[in-house]
């Protein structure tokens, strides 16, 4: 396996290692508020409230990391079968 596979692979693997960090701790943040979006929200420091961000941000956040995660799997996976061949035209 020459240098450029090698950094092919762990480009694969850190797209699907940087999907799962950004879906697990988002999720896991969005339930404990009950559902609500804390993206882009803002804190009175007054009155003490937290005014949540659109709903949309967060849909689209998670979504997003998530076609990264699956695509990166799939590419992957698909590579290593050697059903993609990677090398260039000779």
């Amino acid at each position: 396996m020459d240098r450029g596979q090698v950094y092919e692979n762990f480009l694969y693997v850190v797209a699907l290692a940087a999907g799962c960090c950004i879906l697990v701790p988002f999720k896991l943040n969005e339930s404990n508020v009950n559902g609500h979006c804390l993206l882009f929200g803002e804190l009175n420091v007054l009155t003490n409230a937290v005014v949540t961000g659109s709903q949309a941000y967060c849909i689209f956040v998670f979504y997003s990391s998530l076609v990264n995660t699956v695509f990166a799997a799939l590419l992957g996976f698909l590579k290593s079968c050697c059903i993609v061949n990677t090398d260039g035209l000779r």
